[in-house]
């Protein structure tokens, strides 16, 4: 696919060489992009239940950093102390609502879990796999591992190669 579309860019088009290599890095990534993909990572927001965001601060501290002025750095000061308050007061707010919701029927997984949330404590993710043949997602550790050194099984071989390629490898 990458070979097509290089040998398909007409070099006479272009003037100077910067304009070639730019097309040829667009061209690169645009394959790249349609064979790899992307992926998003996204760290699940909140860790903890008493969180809550507070921009006004970061950006203080942004602007306190570029301009270095003391206005700024009140401003700064005010906002950390702020949050430093919201923070405590949101952690005994949460504090208080999970001991008010505790009684003798609450299951102690659940409570233990909650425990956790509030230290703000990672949870175990599983790791979850898309299986394309079948169209359905693998929770399975086993499936999950054929799968992916299937994929880097196939990946890998000699199949991928251009056989004049597979001539010099040979060689070696």
């Amino acid at each position: 696919m990458l070979e097509d579309k290089v040998f398909n860019i007409n070099i006479s088009e272009f003037q100077n060489t910067e304009k070639l290599v730019d097309e040829f890095t667009e061209t690169i990534i645009s394959v790249a992009n349609i064979t790899i993909g992307k992926t998003i990572s996204k760290t699940p927001k909140p860790k903890v239940p008493w969180w809550n965001q507070d921009k006004d601060k970061n950006n203080a501290l942004k602007k306190f950093q570029k301009t270095n002025n003391q206005e700024n750095f009140i401003q700064l000061k005010y906002l950390r102390a702020k949050s430093k308050y919201l923070i405590k007061s949101s952690k005994k707010l949460s504090w208080e609502k999970f001991t008010s919701s505790i009684n003798d029927k609450t299951d102690t997984k659940l409570v233990w879990n909650k425990i956790q949330s509030l230290k703000g404590l990672r949870r175990h993710r599983k790791i979850n796999l898309i299986d394309t043949n079948l169209n359905q997602l693998v929770n399975n550790f086993d499936q999950i591992s054929n799968n992916l050194g299937e994929y880097f099984y196939y990946n890998c071989s000699d199949n991928n190669f251009k056989p004049h390629f597979l001539v010099n490898k040979k060689k070696l």
